[in-house]
């Protein structure tokens, strides 16, 4: 009997302790940051958000990279960021752009570039086996796409030749367009700014009032000039993605379109033939314009201009052009992709666009602090330009068929190849849009050969 009531105050004494040493965990849990219940807990979210893996980029390495900058340009936009961060990478330039031509010379020389700048598009990329999505490594290295300005990663999605959504690189530099116009001009003929937020009705009334001949001096009220990125706001392809059936005078879009063209012809005055003037020939009132170009405009003597938002459609109100911000991409047969996704991460990284933003390349990143830098060190910000304005419409939703015409603005354009020939011609719009019916559908069966 005494060993048996001895064993039970033993078994008391230890559920007392177990009871206390729990209390006391609760306790500490409850006041010390560091004890073992915050301990449990950070090890629960470490396992719901894994830590991105380490890469090893202290090792010597060579990363080829193809582009079609020279070495000034590379060291300005790319390596003094990427040798400061990472001195034991070194980049191996291959100055050509990426297109079939020089990546089938490159081949056949046993060359393989780890990290391409796919301005021509990604269709080359699929056609050479080259095509590598970022998708999974984006998870893995928790890298943040918001970081992005909206419209940007969504055009380099769209262009995924598979039609499957995937990301196959990250923006480089964004496409950002505004209409720019000279007040000297304004100022002549007594005529009031544009004004963010305007229709293209708008525009072409504004233009009417600036359009005519003083002292054998024509006077442009617009001009021509990447007036295709007015077709990129409509959102419209000229393929069927699924089929490859042309869409020219089907979809109408494309009357709409051209009708705006001739719309801009009829003004008496503002088109002659085998004549293009520019707005630093400081005769054209308004043009549109990549804001990359506002450096230069600067160096123009007596060039008096700003800019307001891109016009937009009445019916699309606040909506500006979709265009593909040629991204940086890695070659599906690189034996060091994730390194080449750390040195992209260096080129994106806030510091490094920030800089590229004050030399007046724009950031597609979406920080508006970045934004208000642009230009900074060419002396821009003196000129208090209206590029909030420029900044503040949306993106258009992009639009892509594998089957083509493909609209870059530093690529292959079918639509801007068009505009002055439509001009020229003496048929109707849906005439013209039949005949580029035909013309395109024999391309599409050459695309469709090679497949």
């Amino acid at each position: 009997m005494a060993n048996k009531r001895g064993f039970i105050v033993v078994i008391v004494m230890l559920l007392n302790l177990f009871l206390f040493a729990a209390c006391a965990s609760q306790e500490t849990g409850k006041t010390d940051n560091g004890g073992d219940m915050q301990k449990a807990e950070d090890e629960q979210d470490l396992e719901k958000n894994p830590e991105a893996p380490a890469v090893n980029m202290d090792e010597n390495l060579t990363l080829k990279i193809m582009l079609p900058w020279g070495e000034d340009m590379l060291k300005e936009r790319v390596t003094d960021t990427v040798y400061k961060k990472y001195p034991n990478i070194k980049l191996e330039l291959l100055q050509q752009l990426v297109n079939s031509t020089a990546l089938q010379e490159l081949n056949a020389k046993g060359i393989f570039p780890d990290i391409m700048l796919a301005h021509d598009g990604l269709d080359v990329l699929q056609e050479m086996d080259m095509a590598y999505p970022l998708d999974d490594m984006i998870e893995r290295f928790r890298y943040d796409l918001t970081r992005f300005r909206a419209g940007t990663v969504e055009a380099v999605r769209a262009r995924d030749p598979e039609g499957k959504n995937q990301l196959l690189g990250l923006p480089a530099e964004d496409m950002v367009f505004g209409l720019f116009y000279n007040k000297e001009i304004f100022d002549k003929f007594g005529v009031k700014y544009p004004t963010d937020g305007m229709t293209w009705d708008e525009v072409i009334n504004l233009a009417k009032k600036l359009t005519t001949e003083v002292d054998g001096v024509k006077y442009r009220g617009i001009n021509f000039l990447n007036m295709e990125q007015a077709f990129a706001q409509l959102s419209a392809t000229g393929t069927d993605p699924a089929t490859g059936e042309t869409q020219f005078s089907k979809n109408p879009a494309f009357a709409k379109f051209f009708d705006l063209l001739k719309r801009m012809q009829s003004i008496p005055g503002n088109y002659e033939k085998d004549v293009e003037d520019y707005f630093q020939n400081r005769n054209v009132a308004m043009q549109v314009e990549h804001i990359y170009r506002t450096p230069s405009f600067t160096t123009i003597e007596g060039l008096n201009f700003d800019m307001v938002s891109f016009p937009s459609w009445p019916d699309k109100p606040g909506v500006g052009p979709s265009n593909f911000a040629y991204p940086w991409v890695i070659n599906k047969h690189s034996e060091h992709k994730e390194q080449a996704f750390k040195v992209i991460e260096c080129i994106l990284s806030d510091e490094n666009q920030l800089t590229l933003t004050r030399i007046g390349v724009p950031s597609p990143l979406a920080d508006t602090k970045i934004h208000e830098q642009f230009g900074a060190a060419k002396g821009l910000q003196e000129l208090n330009l209206n590029l909030k304005g420029v900044y503040s419409i949306k993106d258009a939703e992009p639009a892509y068929s594998p089957y083509g015409p493909e609209t870059l603005f530093f690529g292959g354009n079918y639509i801007r190849d068009q505009i002055r020939k439509f001009l020229d011609s003496s048929g109707d719009i849906q005439t013209y849009l039949r005949k580029m019916d035909d013309e395109y559908t024999t391309i599409v069966k050459e695309k469709r050969e090679k497949q």
